[in-house]
């Protein structure tokens, strides 16, 4: 079991755009790097699910207070919000989740998830790439491993991340290997609910960074093979486009909410729509120590709105059949509520979910025990999710690893086992 404490921290900072330089231009020089080879054909056509959205919650959220609700248990375990039913007999979520219960036919909640990282960084690492870390080891993303796997498509990049400082961060800890250096996503600059955010697509960077490209590049490919495709991406009106949230009518824009979460969601879904593999959304603020229940009530209403929409309006487009939505937290809280009104971290046992891309909606796969302690049955690893979700895009167990021109190795799928049930 590991418990640790921090800071809470209840408020959102966009990543600024010296941020974006540095997370872009990194990813941007590897993007030529890797060629799709008939491997990576052969997966693109054998795929059940075309994209991927990774929701990622930073902070670890209290799978007790959302979607492994105890309405039994002792008041100090419980804690202080209700259960309410769903539209699936026998599954029940938070009271501040109503949205959510109405579409819990589409989705899989995994309450039996479990590691033993209780630090955020480790936690962050374990659950992005489905590798224990290990001291002096870098284990490459899911989403690095889609974007060197199945490559570019309809003229967009593969892996694109909307902003967070905790995503950069993560990326900072996954990335000192050869293979996430040159597959880190494409950061998209400023907070789309923000005001200031450029709709008309001038939010990527344009020719300083290209002449950074340059410069760099010959530590990565002496051919700059790089540079292009950036230039592409820059003059892609398919992708541009997409990052304009003003053509989305009132109606859709309204479904998702004003807040940043989701605005997030929605460019997400303009995101995959456009061709891009994996979107990464990444939230702060879910590390609650203290007042956990008042932050709460806050944040979980914004949640509910922003990914119940996201799942209903991939469903109406036809897309939620080739694109998974997952839900993914470093870890959960403490069963018992300590003495600031808060939970602390445990790695035990706590809840993400699954939804489309071939995921069988309407069911709970695992269970903790009554307190929410251990897992009570179905144990799952970060590993078995991150084999189960690659097998859903198309991509084997038999990608072992990747070799640069340096020489250095990185891992890709290895370990973990198919989550059955769950597809």
């Amino acid at each position: 079991m590991n418990i640790s404490r921090g800071a809470d921290n209840d408020a959102h900072v966009a990543m600024s755009r010296r941020e974006f330089l540095r997370v872009g231009t990194a990813g941007a020089v590897g993007w030529g790097v890797v060629r799709r080879g008939p491997l990576a054909q052969a997966a693109d056509a054998g795929a059940r699910c075309e994209s991927v959205i990774v929701l990622w919650m930073q902070g670890g959220v209290s799978h007790l207070d959302t979607f492994d609700p105890k309405p039994d248990a002792p008041a100090d375990i419980r804690g202080p919000f209700k259960a309410i039913g769903t539209n699936v007999p026998g599954i029940q979520l938070c009271e501040h989740l109503p949205r959510m219960a109405r579409v819990a036919d589409k989705i899989a909640f995994i309450r039996s998830m479990r590691h033993g990282e209780g630090a955020h960084e480790c936690g962050m690492s374990y659950m992005l790439s489905g590798r224990a870390p290990l001291p002096g080891i870098r284990h490459p993303s899911l989403g690095t491993v889609i974007s060197n796997e199945l490559g570019w498509r309809d003229g967009v990049p593969p892996y694109v991340a909307i902003p967070g400082t905790s995503f950069a961060a993560a990326l900072g800890h996954l990335g000192h290997g050869w293979l996430e250096t040159v597959h880190q996503p494409l950061a998209i600059a400023g907070d789309p609910a923000h005001e200031s955010f450029d709709q008309d697509g001038s939010t990527l960077p344009r020719e300083n960074v290209v002449e950074r490209l340059s410069q760099v590049g010959n530590a990565f490919d002496p051919a700059h093979r790089a540079v292009e495709p950036m230039r592409d991406t820059m003059r892609s009106a398919r992708f541009c486009a997409a990052l304009n949230l003003e053509k989305e009518p009132d109606k859709i824009r309204d479904a998702y909410g004003d807040a940043s979460l989701g605005r997030k969601c929605l460019l997400a879904r303009r995101l995959v729509e456009a061709g891009v593999r994996c979107v990464t959304v990444d939230e702060d603020g879910w590390d609650h120590h203290f007042c956990a229940f008042d932050s709460l009530k806050r944040r979980l209403p914004v949640f509910d709105q922003a990914v119940s929409a996201l799942i209903r309006d991939l469903d109406d487009r036809g897309l939620l059949k080739t694109t998974m939505v997952l839900f993914l937290t470093e870890f959960g809280r403490s069963p018992r509520i300590n003495g600031e009104a808060g939970r602390e971290h445990w790695s035990d046992v706590f809840s993400v979910f699954a939804a489309g891309g071939g995921v069988r909606g309407g069911q709970v796969i695992g269970a903790s025990d009554a307190r929410g302690e251990l897992p009570l049955e179905n144990a799952v690893t970060p590993g078995d999710l991150a084999r189960t979700v690659c097998q859903q895009i198309g991509i084997g167990s038999n990608k072992g690893c990747a070799q640069s021109s340096l020489g250095q190795r990185a891992s890709l799928v290895r370990g973990g086992r198919i989550i059955g049930e769950m597809i």
